[in-house]
């Protein structure tokens, strides 16, 4: 895709709390440089020849920062500040404010003629370059690797008296996300469905806009997913951004079967295959007995797949459980992952390398976690870090 195609340059970006991040990280470029300034070292004639700089002074003034922006944030949480907002402050910090600091500090280091040269050492100086790559890797991380999709390709085991003739293809397409319908959204559709499953599955949050937003993308909406067509059948739960939208008469429209605590089968070569969609976590009664009477459904020789938004589901069945897969979304892999670490949120019980998404077997009972597509929208930052957008294409009883 081209960087000015509409998605890229989608106007969410530049409203709601990023003028308010913008300016949360100009103060703090402010205090920074004002304390970097006042802890120079020297006194009376040599202060003023010059401003000497060691990276003591330096964690110094980031711990003065760091304070200045604790008091501000604590301040802008009564007013409305959410955890992602807290996010988007730190992001714009490190993304723009930090790179130019040290850029300034560098450059101010090597202008001849000052009033008051600034000296920096060694250890400053090679802190000050490392921190210019936060520009080029924030850009990276806004503009072009959330648009990077890419088709993950799992292979699945079942029981032997489960696998059949030929295996069947399963396409997750998890967490899309959007405020409004761009090329991207349609991207994402057609290479699924160039993928040619057997069954489509959508644990959830499709849509994350406002009532106004949800209310103009209605047709671009149905018109997306009516595009979506498996001889299983597509299926659908809701997530947790679009559960306050009246989505069931949207997958009605497109010919998406939402589930709502209830299971229903497709028939798929010689094999059935049961789709139990949970309406919400296990936090009610309703719920958890409804699970359960899958779980201890032990008889045909049917393939079981719990569909949901949640991953931790998956903690609360037996292990000897008759489902053989839970497929989830959530998570989005953490948005941001650390090499050698993983990621930094995932918003899940689960491990982190599990929760991280793929599949796993977790205490004998299997869950997949897709990574999903969009991104966390409202006060967070539109942000992936070595953790781009999928869909999966789940590949049942090789």
């Amino acid at each position: 895709m081209s960087p000015l195609e509409p998605a890229y340059l989608s106007p969410d970006l530049y409203v709601g709390i990023l003028p308010i991040a913008v300016v949360s990280g100009l103060l703090d470029g402010l205090v920074a440089a004002l304390l970097v300034r006042r802890l120079g070292g020297g006194k009376g004639a040599e202060h003023r020849r010059c401003c000497r700089l060691t990276l003591g002074r330096c964690v110094t003034a980031g711990a003065g920062t760091a304070l200045v922006f604790g008091v501000k944030v604590t301040m802008l949480q009564m007013v409305g500040l959410n955890l992602f907002g807290v996010i988007h402050l730190l992001y714009v910090d490190l993304a723009l404010i930090v790179p130019g600091l040290a850029l300034g500090l560098l450059v101010c280091s090597r202008v001849a003629g000052m009033k008051s040269k600034l000296a920096l050492t060694w250890a400053v100086r090679a802190l000050a370059v490392a921190c210019l790559v936060a520009a080029p890797m924030a850009g990276y991380a806004t503009y072009l690797e959330p648009f990077n999709l890419i088709v993950e390709r799992v292979d699945v085991p079942l029981s032997a008296h489960r696998r059949g003739t030929r295996p069947i293809s399963v396409a997750v397409l998890a967490d899309l996300q959007f405020t409004r319908v761009t090329d991207f959204e349609r991207r994402v559709i057609a290479e699924l469905m160039a993928l040619d499953p057997d069954l489509i599955l959508l644990p959830g949050d499709l849509f994350q806009g406002t009532q106004k937003q949800f209310r103009a993308e209605r047709p671009a909406i149905v018109d997306l997913l009516s595009t979506l067509d498996a001889p299983g059948g597509v299926y659908a739960v809701d997530g947790d951004v679009d559960r306050s939208l009246d989505l069931t008469s949207v997958y009605r429209e497109a010919g998406v079967r939402f589930l709502d605590n209830e299971v229903d089968q497709a028939t798929i070569g010689d094999r059935v295959v049961r789709i139990a969609g949970l309406a919400s976590e296990l936090a009610d009664s309703e719920t958890r007995a409804f699970v359960r009477r899958l779980e201890d459904d032990v008889n045909g020789g049917d393939i079981r797949i719990l569909l949901t938004h949640h991953p931790d589901v998956v903690m609360a069945l037996t292990p000897d459980s008759r489902i053989d897969l839970v497929v989830a979304g959530h998570t989005h892999g953490g948005q941001v992952v650390v090499p050698g670490f993983g990621p930094l949120l995932t918003f899940s019980d689960l491990p982190r390398h599990v929760a991280a998404g793929g599949l796993h077997d977790f205490n004998g009972r299997r869950v997949y976690i897709s990574r999903g597509v969009g991104v966390e929208r409202g006060q967070a930052p539109r942000i992936r870090l070595f953790c781009p957008p999928e869909i999966t294409l789940l590949t049942l009883g090789d």
